[in-house]
């Protein structure tokens, strides 16, 4: 049987869970299912644990700077591991605070992944069928690393953002694809461990999306401390080797790298779970599109997803009417 509640939310990330609690404070009941942490990415996988490496990163490097404050230190190193295992802490200290939150706002946690079964009925974890009846559904699945036609992620050679969070050891030389906030964080947080690291950017300049006197004072930054910046170039050619990955940039010579740190995130949204297929249809409203399909009335989704290039992006939080209009 079928448990019953006014809100299902799908997925425990910084929009859910906070959807999750406000709904249960304001009386309905309430159920959050997720596959994995809750907190999401951002707690779990991005802005926190991130932060907590960039902080060992830059203790170290101010140590290594000591003599400009007068001071005398001999023999300066890390401990890789310490550092990593500091930053999962964190995270998993503040996932269970949101766990806390959660149970302290009477909200149902189930976890495990979740599909549609019809227009009010969730079921999760298919092999044991866990059914759940819902009144209004909110989808906050959030989105995913998308994986680069030869240049796909093995944990070894190829990173992505989970892999460079969690290293088993520091690699002589660093390619960074992508210059946003994630990437910039890991080039900066690599090469004050001493890595020889290079960051190349598609785009006129890295950081495309913040300001400029910020994108060129970064750059500036960046280069001081040894950083190779390439803006305006991409990757035209990719050969992995026995221990290294060869790339061929445009108008540039070939970068030989040990590992080449994928650095994309929020690029793909992440319903494959769902049983909702956008491979099909050109789709510019996950509202209406869920809606024909499922026929769910009160539908809610936390980000808007759209097609730019053939690819769907999850970057942009935009407000709908009753009918799934923006």
């Amino acid at each position: 049987m079928a448990q019953k509640f006014d809100l299902a939310v799908v997925g425990g990330g910084p929009g859910g869970y906070v959807a999750a609690i406000r709904a249960a404070q304001l009386g309905k009941s309430v159920v959050l299912v997720e596959s994995e942490h809750l907190g999401g990415i951002c707690l779990n996988w991005g802005c926190i644990p991130t932060k907590a490496m960039l902080k060992s990163a830059e203790v170290f490097y101010t140590m290594k700077h000591a003599k400009e404050y007068g001071l005398i230190l001999k023999d300066i190193n890390f401990d890789l591991e310490a550092i990593v295992n500091r930053s999962r802490n964190i995270a998993s200290q503040l996932s269970t605070g949101v766990t806390h939150l959660l149970k302290k706002n009477k909200v149902t946690v189930v976890s495990g992944k979740a599909k549609i079964e019809d227009q009010r009925t969730l079921i999760v974890n298919e092999d044991k069928k866990q059914n759940i009846s819902f009144e209004n559904l909110i989808i906050a699945t959030g989105s995913r690393a998308k994986e680069m036609k030869g240049l796909e992620t093995d944990g070894t050679l190829v990173w992505n953002y989970k892999h460079a969070l969690i290293p088993k050891k520091i690699p002589e030389t660093l390619l960074v694809v992508g210059s946003g906030a994630i990437g910039v964080e890991f080039a900066s947080f690599y090469n004050s461990l001493g890595v020889d690291t290079t960051l190349i950017e598609i785009a006129e300049r890295i950081l495309p999306n913040e300001d400029d006197e910020i994108s060129a004072e970064a750059k500036k930054e960046f280069i001081n401390r040894g950083i190779k910046v390439l803006d305006n170039t991409s990757l035209t050619k990719i050969a992995k080797n026995e221990q290294t990955v060869e790339v061929t940039l445009k108008n540039l010579e070939n970068i030989e790298t040990q590992i080449s740190l994928k650095s994309l995130l929020k690029d793909e949204f992440s319903i494959e779970n769902l049983e909702i297929s956008t491979q099909s249809i050109e789709i510019d409203n996950l509202i209406s599109f869920i809606r024909s399909i499922k026929q769910i009335p009160e539908l809610f989704v936390i980000e808007k997803i759209f097609k730019i290039k053939g690819y769907l992006i999850a970057d942009v939080k935009l407000e709908f009417d009753n009918e799934g209009n923006i």
